[in-house]
């Protein structure tokens, strides 16, 4: 399954500082979490620039992306590194976008279910009443626009600082 990773975009400019150090692991927890931060507070503001609504924000006066929370609440650090990612099904789609594509829908079955009174029964239930096969076929999905995560100023000096910290010690 495809994983979304926040990029460093601008990048920090951390260069060989990194190299000096012996255990990394404490300052990747802590520019973990700092990435985290900054996703929380993206979703919190609709992006930083905020992002083009979607049409489910507009019709029900929310912010986009943030419905179910699943989006926002599944990004995860990656053990050893400094990054996080998202596993969830959508996310490639939500913050990277793409154009109008072709999809293949697979073959499936759909039930026709009335309300009926069958012989024996004392009220009227839902019944399964017919099934038909839908044969596997494409469709046209609409674009979909990009909604990235960028680093803020504030975020990266945060994430240099961090860097400055452990290098110093």
């Amino acid at each position: 399954m495809p994983a979304v990773r926040l990029r460093w975009e601008p990048k920090p400019a951390f260069g060989g500082m990194l190299k000096r150090l012996k255990n990394k692991r404490p300052l990747y927890l802590q520019l973990n979490n700092l990435m985290i931060a900054m996703v929380n507070e993206t979703h919190q503001h609709a992006g930083m620039p905020k992002w083009k609504p979607s049409q489910r924000a507009i019709d029900e006066g929310s912010l986009t992306g943030r419905k179910s929370g699943h989006l926002w609440n599944s990004w995860r650090p990656v053990s050893g590194k400094a990054r996080i990612e998202n596993r969830t099904a959508y996310a490639v789609d939500f913050y990277h976008g793409h154009g109008a594509r072709t999809v293949q829908v697979p073959a499936s079955y759909r039930r026709i279910r009335r309300t009926a009174k069958l012989y024996g029964q004392t009220r009227r239930r839902k019944q399964t009443v017919a099934v038909s096969m839908v044969k596997a076929h494409t469709k046209r999905e609409r674009p979909q626009p990009a909604r990235p995560i960028k680093w803020t100023r504030r975020y990266i000096k945060k994430a240099e600082r961090k860097v400055l910290e452990h290098v110093l010690k």
